[in-house]
C-alpha cells in the first residue's frame, strides 16, 4: 500500500514507521475457537503448528489421537442444526516439547467425517480478527493506518494530523517532529482536486434528511457529484475549490456570511465563482432574508423579492422536453422541510423557472454575462429541493436544472486543476 502513495505522503509514512517501528502482526487467542459443521464427525486438532494440546485445552470427550494430536467429537445438532466443537478459552500453556510457557496463537485442525474420510488441514487465528490497511487519497487528512485488531488487543500504526489551520509552531519542538518530517508535512494545506463536474456543498452535507434525496436524484441521472464533506481540511479555500467547477456546476442549500469556519460558501465566494464563468444551483429557503446575500441575488439572478407564501402553494416547472410538471411540497415522499415559498420577480436575462398555479415565480433561471465578461448560469429556488414530493419529480427537476446549467454535461472535459487554468 505504501508504494502506491504519493511520494510526499510515502516519505513521511516511512520516516514515521522507521522512528516508531512496524506494527505487530501477531496476536494471541483468548476467546474460544468455535468450529461448526452441518454433519456429524470429529475435529482432529493441535495448536501453534500442530503441537499436542495440553489437557487443560481439551474439551470434554476429547482423546489423544495417534499419540500426537487430539480428537474431539462434534456435538449436536444444536437449535440451528449445526454440529459444534468449541476449543478454549485460552491462557498460558506449556509447550509439550520445550517445556516453556507460551500463548496460543492458532488452532490447527482437520474434520473427520462419519465415513472415516478427513478434510484438508485448516488454521484458525480468530484472535487476529483483521488486519486493516487503507489506501487513502492524496489529499486525505489521514496519512497512515495499519492495525492488527483481535481479542481485546490492538497493535498498529495510525498517524493522524491536525487540520492545517490548527497547526501550532510548538509542534516543532516535539521529539516526534525533530526525528521525522511530520511537522513540515502537517503545516501544509492539502490541495483539493475535483473528480466530478458537479460539486455538492453547504449545510446539506451534514443533514441526513436532505443529502440522500438529492444524491438519489443524481444517481437516477447517472451522475456522481463530488461532496465537500469538510472544507476545514482544505483551509476553507472556497475560491480555489469552486474554481475547479467552472466547467460544471455547484449545488448548495445554504450561503454563509463569511465562509471561514462554515460548511457553506459565502455570498462573495459564490459571486466570484459566477463572475469566473460558473454555474450555480441555489435552493436555499429564505436566503433572501439576509441582506448580505442580496448582491448575489440581485446582481446575478436579477431577483426582486415580493413575499413569502406560507401556504405552500402547488408549483410546476417545465421538464427537459418542455412539458409542465406539477408538484407539491412536504408530501409523503419528501423531507417535509419547506416552511414557506419565496415569491419573486426578475429582470432579463433571468426568467421564471418554477411557478405557482396562479403564475407567480417561485424559482428563477438565468444565463447571463458577468461584468468580468464571462458567461454564467444559475438557478435559484425559493424553497428546499428535498421538500419536493416524489423521487421521480425531484429527478425531473434536477434533470431540467442541469440542462439549463450545463447544457454540455455529457461532453465536459476533465475538472479544472487547482490553479483554475
Amino acid at each position: 500500500m505504501i508504494k502506491t502513495m504519493p511520494e510526499d505522503v510515502r516519505n513521511i509514512c516511512m520516516d514515521i514507521i522507521k522512528t516508531i517501528g512496524y506494527p505487530k502482526l501477531t496476536d494471541r487467542l483468548s476467546q474460544p475457537i468455535v468450529i461448526k459443521r452441518r454433519t456429524p464427525g470429529a475435529v482432529i486438532w493441535g495448536y501453534n503448528g500442530w503441537k499436542q494440546p495440553p489437557a487443560e485445552l481439551r474439551p470434554r470427550g476429547s482423546e489423544v489421537w495417534h499419540s500426537r494430536f487430539v480428537r474431539t467429537p462434534l456435538r449436536g445438532p444444536d437449535a440451528n442444526g449445526d454440529y459444534v466443537c468449541s476449543i478454549g478459552p485460552f491462557g498460558l500453556v506449556i509447550d509439550p516439547v520445550a517445556k516453556k510457557r507460551e500463548y496460543v496463537t492458532e488452532i490447527n485442525y482437520r474434520i473427520e467425517y462419519a465415513n472415516g474420510k478427513t478434510s484438508p488441514d485448516f488454521t484458525d487465528r480468530t484472535g487476529r480478527e483483521y488486519v486493516n490497511v487503507t489506501d487513502f487519497a492524496a489529499g486525505s487528512p489521514l496519512i497512515a493506518e495499519g492495525h492488527t485488531q483481535g481479542m481485546g488487543n490492538s497493535y498498529g500504526l495510525s498517524i493522524y494530523y491536525p487540520y492545517c489551520l490548527e497547526f501550532r509552531t510548538a509542534y516543532k519542538t516535539l521529539r516526534f517532529a525533530r526525528d521525522t518530517g511530520w511537522d513540515e508535512f502537517i503545516a501544509r494545506v492539502p490541495q483539493y482536486r475535483a473528480n466530478s463536474p458537479v460539486l455538492v456543498t453547504g449545510g446539506m452535507v451534514e443533514d441526513p434528511g436532505t443529502l440522500p434525496l438529492l444524491l438519489r436524484a443524481f444517481k437516477n441521472l447517472g451522475l456522481q457529484p463530488d461532496i465537500l464533506w469538510d472544507p476545514k481540511v482544505f483551509g476553507y479555500k472556497y475560491a480555489d475549490i469552486l474554481r475547479q467547477y467552472r466547467n460544471g456546476a455547484v449545488f448548495t442549500d445554504s450561503v454563509s456570511v463569511s465562509s471561514f469556519g462554515e460548511l457553506a460558501p459565502s455570498a462573495d465566494d459564490l459571486a466570484n465563482y459566477l463572475s469566473g464563468g460558473g454555474a450555480l444551483f441555489l435552493a436555499a429557503q429564505s436566503v433572501e432574508q439576509k441582506n448580505t446575500n442580496m448582491p448575489l441575488l440581485e446582481g446575478f439572478f436579477k431577483f426582486r423579492y415580493l413575499e413569502d407564501d406560507r401556504d405552500l402553494p402547488r408549483l410546476s416547472f417545465a421538464a427537459k422536453d418542455g412539458a409542465a410538471v406539477p408538484f407539491e411540497l412536504n408530501g409523503e415522499d419528501s423531507a417535509k422541510s419547506a416552511k414557506d415559498v419565496t415569491i419573486m420577480e426578475c429582470d432579463a436575462p433571468a426568467a421564471p423557472f418554477v411557478k405557482t398555479e396562479d403564475g407567480r415565480a417561485a424559482g428563477l433561471s438565468v444565463a447571463g454575462t458577468a461584468e468580468s465578461g464571462n458567461e454564467y448560469r444559475g438557478i435559484f429556488l425559493g424553497f428546499r429541493f428535498e421538500a419536493v414530493t416524489g423521487e421521480a419529480i425531484r429527478t425531473k427537476l434536477l434533470d431540467a436544472a442541469l440542462k439549463l446549467l450545463v447544457p454540455s454535461l455529457g461532453k465536459l472535459p476533465k475538472p479544472l486543476e487547482a490553479n483554475g487554468e
